[in-house]
């Protein structure tokens, strides 16, 4: 079981090496309000809020990512969510996605992928954490994969950021921790104020993208550590499907 809270936020999973990072960095995104679907914006799931993390793309379809956790049932803040048990919103459910004109439609859910494949493994039912809400075609002509104020993400890292590194975190900064559970999880040991809609907020280097926000400190004593987990790896899992396997980062400074 998971040790933290689950939040509704996703926050990009860190890097200690920074490679695949373009030489040339795109220029940063304006942070003023634009219409357009992208990372770091608002997403209704239900009555309940959390965070794109980033978007993803296939030719010219695009796939905002959140955190499966978002999508759990029932939507009860403080409740541990174990990916291969946890009641989901079905494939085909609606969300409302901030600047995008159409409902985007939930395609992807890594707990129901892993519940109908018999998963039992600990580290992936409790650490593979991603749904990707597929955009209609006019919202996916005018996305853009940039987080507004950074010129990123430009690319995904494989491994965490090194402990006392400062990343972002959205549009604010926070502080990496320790890298536990075989490189599925990234604390950070401190981070601005944060509740159950800060969720999917994305944490990044540079160009380089970790993973999403998914578990809130708890306790008033002795907080547990906000947590990121390993996006690379859930891209990859997702990848395994005949359906998903051209996968790419819809990076700052693209479009489809």
């Amino acid at each position: 079981m998971r040790s933290s809270v689950l939040a509704r936020a996703v926050l990009v999973p860190g890097v200690a090496a920074l490679v695949g990072v373009a030489t040339t960095a795109p220029p940063a995104v304006a942070a003023s309000g634009a219409q357009h679907a992208r990372p770091n914006a608002n997403v209704n799931f239900f009555d309940m809020g959390c965070k794109s993390g980033f978007l993803l793309h296939q030719g010219k379809r695009v796939y905002v990512a959140i955190t499966a956790s978002c999508t759990a049932l029932p939507l009860d803040e403080g409740k541990l969510q174990n990916g291969c048990r946890a009641a989901t919103a079905p494939l085909g459910t609606p969300a409302r996605v901030a600047g995008a004109k159409r409902r985007a439609i939930l395609v992807y859910n890594s707990f129901t992928r892993m519940q109908g494949t018999g998963v039992k493994r600990h580290n992936l039912c409790d650490f593979n954490d991603l749904a990707l809400l597929k955009l209609a075609k006019h919202d996916a002509k005018r996305a853009r994969g940039g987080i507004p104020g950074l010129s990123a993400p430009t690319s995904v890292s494989k491994q965490g950021p090194k402990s006392g590194s400062t990343v972002s975190f959205g549009e604010a900064t926070a502080t990496a921790g320790d890298i536990k559970h075989n490189g599925w999880v990234y604390e950070l040991s401190a981070t601005p104020s944060v509740d159950g809609t800060d969720v999917g907020t994305p944490v990044t280097h540079g160009g380089l993208l970790y993973g999403m926000l998914t578990a809130i400190p708890q306790g008033s004593v002795s907080q547990t550590p906000a947590t990121v987990y390993n996006v690379d790896r859930a891209i990859r899992y997702a990848r395994q499907m005949h359906k998903f396997r051209h996968l790419k980062l819809l990076a700052a400074g693209k479009k489809v």
